[in-house]
Formats: structure tokens, C-alpha cells, sequence
């Protein structure tokens, strides 16, 4: 299960860094970053459906050979929980890079975010658990995107569509940052790489 569980991991931080670099490339709706989105997007679903069926048939095998069962399945869950949020987050990520105001206005706090929930899946991917003070951070970084959020509504000069999808986009990084954190929790009391 181990290899899988790295696969799984893997393909996930290589599906948010795709999605992630659309927000520093240049023009987002070139054709090269929306395919590499997509393939990165279906290796997650690949990598994500062997570990499930690998899961399925451990559960089949008697009590004795079934191990960290708690842990995978809490991993499947929220792998899948975060594939969804990178998808949710891409066309918001991509309005934030098309919009140079907006980009002064958020790159700290949304920089900050991405890069923490890169980290956790990279500390996932090596098996090393989360950082000790992860709640305080969690904290910090929610209040963090709260305030990218009100100091956009402060400027006016966005429009109400922009500031909702930013609301969205912040909501959508503190999923991922929860996410992040409970598999790297996982993906370290499963003991990786095994």
C-alpha cells in the first residue's frame, strides 16, 4: 500500500503546483497550462482509484492482514476532498493571476497559503508527521486570506463578482489547508515510505 499511498500523494501535489503555477505564468488560458491541468487532474484520479481498489481488496483479506485501515481510509477521503477544492480553485485562481490589482492585493496572504499546503503534501509524500504547531498556523493563515478578502471590499475596485470568487477562493484554501494537514497526519502514522 505504500507505494500507492506515495502515488496518491504525489499525484495530488503535482496537481495543485499545476494548478498553483497558473496563478505566477503568464497567460492563464494558454492552451499548454489548461492541458497540463487536465493531465495532472487525471493522473490524481488514476493514482486516487488504484489506492481505493487496493483498499477494497485489503478489506476483503481477514482481520490479521488488514493494517492502518483507519488511516487509509481517512487518507482516501481527504485526497479526494482535496482534488475537488484544487478543481473549485483553479477558475478563481485564474481570474486572481488575470487581474493585476487584484494579484498586489492578494499575492501575500494567497502566497503564503499555497505554499504551506504544497509543504504538507511534500512532508506527506516523505512520511514525516505535521508540524507540531499546524493549529496556530491554521489560525494565522485563515485570519490571514479574512483580511486579502476585506481589504479587496475595502478598495472597491473589484466588482461584487470578483469579490465573491474571492470569498470562494479563500474559503477554498482553508479546505485545502485541512486537508493537507490530515494527510500528512495519515500519511505519517501509516509510517511512508513503506
Amino acid at each position: 500500500m505504500g507505494p500507492l499511498v506515495q502515488k496518491v500523494i504525489g499525484s495530488t501535489r503535482r496537481y495543485f503546483e499545476t494548478i498553483c503555477a497558473r496563478l505566477i505564468s503568464a497567460p492563464s488560458g494558454s492552451a499548454g497550462s489548461d492541458l497540463d491541468g487536465r493531465l495532472a487532474r487525471k493522473n490524481t484520479h488514476i493514482a486516487f482509484a488504484n489506492l481505493g481498489n487496493a483498499f477494497k481488496r485489503m478489506m476483503l483479506e481477514p482481520k490479521a492482514q488488514q493494517k492502518y485501515v483507519a488511516e487509509l481510509n481517512d487518507l482516501l477521503i481527504q485526497s479526494h476532498a482535496l482534488a475537488a477544492h484544487i478543481a473549485a480553485v483553479a477558475p478563481a485562481l485564474t481570474q486572481t493571476a488575470d487581474s493585476a490589482a487584484l494579484q498586489r492585493l492578494t499575492r501575500s496572504s494567497l502566497a503564503r497559503a499555497l505554499d504551506t499546503v504544497r509543504e504538507n503534501l511534500k512532508q506527506a509524500e516523505a512520511g514525516s508527521g505535521a508540524p507540531g504547531n499546524w493549529l496556530q498556523s491554521y489560525k494565522a493563515l485563515a485570519r490571514a486570506l479574512d483580511e486579502m478578502v476585506v481589504n479587496v471590499e475595502k478598495t472597491g475596485m473589484e466588482t461584487a463578482e470578483i469579490t465573491s470568487e474571492l470569498k470562494l477562493l479563500a474559503y477554498q484554501c482553508k479546505q485545502m489547508l485541512s486537508c493537507s494537514y490530515l494527510i500528512c497526519k495519515d500519511a505519517s502514522a501509516i509510517r511512508l515510505p513503506v
